[in-house]
């Protein structure tokens, strides 16, 4: 009689394991899917900055030749100076673990000359106050 109730016992233990598995395994693959969606977003809106230059291209503005900026200086991960429909440009791209940097570059760099606007995960310093080329600019970007 023991030795019958040991097997009940072991048979119940294995078919309990097995179907718990089951499930955290499903459940596991509908996270992952969720974790991939939400990493898909991310990437969509992160920008580069030729990205962005690329995007100028395409709705017709002129860029000129990329210079280095000094990008290091206001905590940003990368940086460029460009002449964009000649009117002086420095974009400043930022990570997500960078958002106090970019706030602090972004209350620095104002000046009487410039205008600043931030584009996803972009810093975008124009020197001019022509605005309807600051707003051509931003939707360009969109």
């Amino acid at each position: 009689m023991k030795k019958i109730v040991g097997i009940v016992l072991v048979i119940f233990a294995i078919s309990f394991l097995t179907g718990c598995e089951n499930k955290q395994t499903n459940s596991s693959e509908k996270n992952d899917s969720i974790v991939s969606v939400v990493q898909e977003d991310k990437k969509q809106e992160t920008q580069t900055i030729d990205n962005a230059i690329e995007k100028l291209k395409v709705a017709g503005f002129s860029a000129g030749q990329k210079n280095e900026a000094y990008y290091q200086m206001i905590g940003a991960y990368d940086g460029t100076k460009i002449n964009i429909n000649d009117i002086n440009v420095e974009i400043y791209q930022y990570n997500e673990a960078q958002k106090d940097a970019k706030k602090n570059a972004k209350e620095t760099m104002e000046t009487a000359d410039s205008i600043i606007f931030e584009n996803n995960s972009l810093l975008i310093v124009v020197h001019s106050k022509d605005t309807e080329f600051i707003d051509n600019l931003k939707n360009a970007l969109k």
